[in-house]
């Protein structure tokens, strides 16, 4: 009956208790607390605890930052933007935790076949977010990761990716054809990026 009581309490409330558990130094005895007392499935009805206990120690071995420890409470949870949504993140804070779970999930997909195409691929879309993505690996023993984070290395090393600044704005695109804007800049601008990830 007095879990029940949870559902009187402001999604607002509730969001702003996990954050400071999610940084306490042991974030794990925390969350078992709430499952001892009833409150983890209410709370985190998405969340299987079972699935969870494999991974929440890591909780208390990452970096006390908020969007990595989100990242690690949700990664496996098929609908975690839902699980965001509803406790009131900003849109920002769901931006980035996307960002990294979206990352984990790519990542995971890494074979050491992958050819210097996929490299610069992964790495284009993933590049605001390495560091992270490769503590997170670490973190959770993902095994095979270090050869993707070793290959973009030397492949940076040697200019061998994607560059940071597009070869043309808009404005650009606009001079050199001579045509109004419109969907067709960002066209060119894929086909461009085509190009650079097979190195032409």
């Amino acid at each position: 009956k007095n879990i029940e009581r949870i559902n009187i309490i402001s999604c607002e409330r509730i969001r702003e208790e996990i954050n400071k558990m999610l940084v306490l130094d042991n974030p794990s005895k925390a969350f078992d607390m709430l499952k001892s007392i009833g409150l983890f499935s209410v709370i985190f009805p998405e969340i299987s605890y079972d699935v969870f206990e494999k991974t929440k120690k890591i909780l208390d071995k990452i970096p006390d930052e908020l969007v990595l420890k989100l990242a690690i409470l949700l990664y496996q949870v098929k609908d975690f933007e839902t699980v965001l949504i509803r406790l009131k993140y900003s849109k920002e804070i769901i931006k980035q935790v996307s960002l990294l779970i979206e990352g984990l999930q790519y990542v995971q997909l890494y074979k050491k076949e992958w050819t210097d195409y996929e490299i610069r691929k992964f790495e284009k879309k993933c590049r605001n977010i390495t560091a992270d993505l490769k503590n997170l690996c670490f973190s959770l023993g993902m095994k095979g990761t270090d050869g993707l984070f070793e290959r973009i290395y030397v492949m940076s090393s040697d200019n061998n990716l994607v560059p940071e600044k597009d070869m043309f704005d808009g404005n650009e695109l606009i001079e050199i054809f001579n045509k109004p804007g419109g969907k067709w800049i960002s066209n060119v601008k894929s086909c461009i990026e085509e190009l650079q990830y097979n190195n032409q």
